[in-house]
């Protein structure tokens, strides 16, 4: 899962999509972390790491990486994050109880808290107005976008990788991707309304 699924799994307040968000860049034990953050933005990291285990475990994620291993190898992953947002947005009223330009409304004044709060790393800080800055939610709903996101990332990696080349991969794999992810939102939603 990338960003915006992380956020819209989220109980729908500020420091729960806060956390959930913020998973990716506060690392450490939960006990620590409730002596620097809210309750409820702790709970949301951890329902992240909790999220990102299960999804690392479920069949469908791994079929969804097998598409892109031979030539991606370790980044398969990240496509896989990736296209999940992208797809996410393309079934979203599929999946989601409000609308898509509502959750957007609220998911962006969670990510200007996070942007305005000294409390954050101000590594995460910056990566967040950049997002911001970009409508990077927006971007993920198009095959445009992806690619765009993909490139992104390979420019932020230490070592450069084949990201940027992954379009038509995804192209040619499309309805099995689809498919996978029609499979398995279901179950990830429901494993994180039960451990929220």
């Amino acid at each position: 899962m990338n960003y915006l699924a992380h956020m819209a799994l989220a109980p729908d307040n500020d420091n729960a999509r806060i956390g959930n968000y913020l998973g990716d860049f506060i690392k450490g034990l939960e006990d620590v972390l409730r002596c620097q953050y809210s309750q409820a933005v702790v709970d949301g990291i951890m329902l992240h790491r909790r999220i990102d285990q299960f999804t690392d475990s479920a069949t469908e994620f791994n079929l969804m990486c097998a598409v892109f291993r031979s030539k991606f190898g370790r980044v398969a992953p990240i496509i896989v994050d990736v296209m999940l947002d992208h797809l996410l947005i393309r079934h979203w009223d599929e999946f989601m109880s409000e609308s898509f330009e509502t959750f957007l409304s609220k998911a962006y004044r969670s990510l200007h808290m996070i942007v305005n709060d000294n409390n954050y790393p101000e590594k995460c800080r910056k990566f967040t107005r950049r997002l911001i800055e970009r409508d990077a939610f927006n971007v993920y709903s198009s095959m445009e976008g992806i690619h765009e996101i993909l490139c992104s990332i390979n420019r932020r990696l230490k070592n450069r990788t084949r990201l940027p080349e992954a379009s038509p991969v995804i192209i040619n794999n499309f309805i099995e991707l689809d498919t996978l992810f029609i499979q398995f939102f279901p179950k990830l939603k429901c494993f994180s309304e039960e451990n929220s």
